[in-house]
């Protein structure tokens, strides 16, 4: 609701009484805005997410192939509903020696925040090698 400034009265005659109105001359009523508020649609937030992952690596981020390559991806989320939680499933491919060694997390991320995700030492996994029992 805006606010209002009111006009001047004229008190009564004597100095009893109520106000009788508006003094004569006087200006109309302002209208002042309610403030402004900050860059917020509907109260929705974007939160940050920092992935750390071995040079050459392949980020999938709910199965999503990211295009980017550097060492250190980051992106921010769409916009999130402040009273909810949420969360990325990740998952990172490198290759050493022909064998493709996978490693994955599940980031939870609530609006606002930054959250930093470290794959930084997988290459040294042993990958997986699937193997028969006689």
């Amino acid at each position: 609701m805006p606010y209002t400034t009111v006009a001047p009265t004229v008190p009564p005659v004597g100095g009893t009484g109520p106000a009788v109105g508006p003094c004569p001359g006087a200006p109309p009523p302002e209208v002042t805005p309610l403030p402004k508020k900050e860059k917020e649609k509907d109260g929705m937030v974007r939160a940050k997410v920092r992935v750390v992952v071995p040079e050459d690596a392949r980020l999938f981020v709910d199965g999503q192939l990211m295009k980017t390559g550097s060492t250190e991806r980051i992106f921010q989320t769409p916009e999130l509903d402040p009273n909810q939680t949420y969360f990325y499933d990740l998952r990172v491919e490198i290759t050493r020696n022909e064998r493709v060694i996978a490693d994955e997390q599940r980031i939870v991320i609530r609006p606002g925040q930054e959250v930093t995700a470290s794959f930084a030492g997988m290459e040294n996994k042993t990958p997986a090698v699937a193997s028969q029992s006689k």
